[in-house]
Protein backbone atom coordinates (compact mmCIF):
# COMPACT_ATOMS: atom_id res chain seq x y z
CA UNK A 1 0.00 0.00 0.00
CA UNK A 2 1.12 3.73 -0.78
CA UNK A 3 0.73 6.55 1.01
CA UNK A 4 0.22 9.88 -0.55
CA UNK A 5 -0.35 13.72 0.84
CA UNK A 6 -2.24 15.83 -1.13
CA UNK A 7 -1.97 19.54 -1.31
CA UNK A 8 -5.94 20.18 -1.25
CA UNK A 9 -5.48 23.53 -2.40
CA UNK A 10 -3.70 23.08 -5.52
CA UNK A 11 -6.02 20.22 -6.66
CA UNK A 12 -8.66 22.34 -5.86
CA UNK A 13 -6.91 25.15 -8.20
CA UNK A 14 -6.10 22.63 -11.20
CA UNK A 15 -9.48 21.79 -11.12
CA UNK A 16 -10.51 25.31 -11.78
CA UNK A 17 -8.33 26.12 -13.76
CA UNK A 18 -8.81 23.19 -15.79
CA UNK A 19 -13.41 24.25 -15.42
CA UNK A 20 -12.29 27.66 -16.82
CA UNK A 21 -9.76 26.21 -19.93
CA UNK A 22 -13.07 24.12 -21.34
CA UNK A 23 -15.63 26.62 -20.82
CA UNK A 24 -13.45 28.85 -23.10
CA UNK A 25 -13.11 26.30 -25.59
CA UNK A 26 -16.83 25.58 -25.38
CA UNK A 27 -17.60 29.47 -25.87
CA UNK A 28 -14.83 29.59 -28.68
CA UNK A 29 -12.71 32.12 -26.84
CA UNK A 30 -9.66 29.39 -26.40
CA UNK A 31 -8.47 27.25 -29.24
CA UNK A 32 -6.10 24.67 -27.05
CA UNK A 33 -4.37 23.58 -30.68
CA UNK A 34 -2.88 27.14 -30.95
CA UNK A 35 0.22 27.97 -28.45
CA UNK A 36 -0.08 30.66 -25.82
CA UNK A 37 1.82 32.10 -23.36
CA UNK A 38 1.66 32.30 -19.45
CA UNK A 39 0.04 35.40 -19.21
CA UNK A 40 -2.46 34.79 -21.35
CA UNK A 41 -2.89 31.19 -19.10
CA UNK A 42 -3.01 33.87 -15.89
CA UNK A 43 -6.60 34.92 -17.28
CA UNK A 44 -8.06 31.55 -16.40
CA UNK A 45 -6.05 31.18 -12.83
CA UNK A 46 -8.48 30.81 -9.96
CA UNK A 47 -6.77 33.45 -8.30
CA UNK A 48 -7.52 36.31 -10.97
CA UNK A 49 -4.33 37.68 -12.96
CA UNK A 50 -1.69 35.82 -10.12
CA UNK A 51 0.84 33.46 -11.55
CA UNK A 52 0.84 30.33 -9.47
CA UNK A 53 4.23 28.37 -10.57
CA UNK A 54 3.23 25.40 -8.51
CA UNK A 55 -0.11 25.15 -10.84
CA UNK A 56 1.34 25.81 -13.82
CA UNK A 57 4.61 23.16 -12.76
CA UNK A 58 1.98 20.61 -11.70
CA UNK A 59 0.06 20.98 -15.25
CA UNK A 60 3.57 20.91 -17.07
CA UNK A 61 4.38 17.36 -15.38
CA UNK A 62 1.07 16.51 -16.06
CA UNK A 63 1.30 16.65 -19.81
CA UNK A 64 -1.66 19.34 -19.67
CA UNK A 65 0.26 21.80 -20.44
CA UNK A 66 3.02 21.69 -23.05
CA UNK A 67 5.85 24.04 -23.29
CA UNK A 68 7.28 24.85 -26.53
CA UNK A 69 10.57 25.83 -27.48
CA UNK A 70 11.92 29.01 -28.75
CA UNK A 71 12.57 29.31 -32.20
CA UNK A 72 16.35 29.40 -31.68
CA UNK A 73 15.89 25.92 -29.05
CA UNK A 74 18.84 23.16 -30.30
CA UNK A 75 17.31 19.95 -29.28
CA UNK A 76 19.25 17.73 -26.78
CA UNK A 77 21.33 14.97 -29.04
CA UNK A 78 20.91 12.87 -25.53
CA UNK A 79 24.58 12.35 -25.46
CA UNK A 80 25.06 11.58 -21.92
CA UNK A 81 22.68 9.34 -20.22
CA UNK A 82 21.89 7.38 -16.88
CA UNK A 83 19.88 4.66 -15.41
CA UNK A 84 17.12 6.16 -13.50
CA UNK A 85 15.26 2.89 -12.75
CA UNK A 86 16.53 -0.48 -13.34
CA UNK A 87 14.05 -3.01 -13.00
CA UNK A 88 15.17 -6.45 -11.76
CA UNK A 89 12.57 -8.17 -13.00
CA UNK A 90 11.66 -9.10 -16.75
CA UNK A 91 15.43 -9.48 -17.99
CA UNK A 92 17.19 -6.50 -15.94
CA UNK A 93 15.81 -3.71 -18.26
CA UNK A 94 16.37 -0.19 -17.03
CA UNK A 95 14.86 3.64 -17.77
CA UNK A 96 17.80 6.12 -18.89
CA UNK A 97 17.46 9.90 -18.64
CA UNK A 98 19.27 12.69 -20.21
CA UNK A 99 21.91 14.51 -17.80
CA UNK A 100 21.57 17.71 -19.88
CA UNK A 101 17.56 17.96 -20.22
CA UNK A 102 16.29 15.28 -18.00
CA UNK A 103 14.59 13.45 -20.51
CA UNK A 104 14.02 9.80 -20.70
CA UNK A 105 15.26 8.52 -23.79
Amino acid sequence: MREFKIDITLAAEVAQFLEALLEAEFNEEFDAEEACTDTFLDQFMPNGFVPNAELIAALKASGIVKAIPPLDFEPCMHEQTYVAVRHTAGGGMAIYKCKNCNTVV
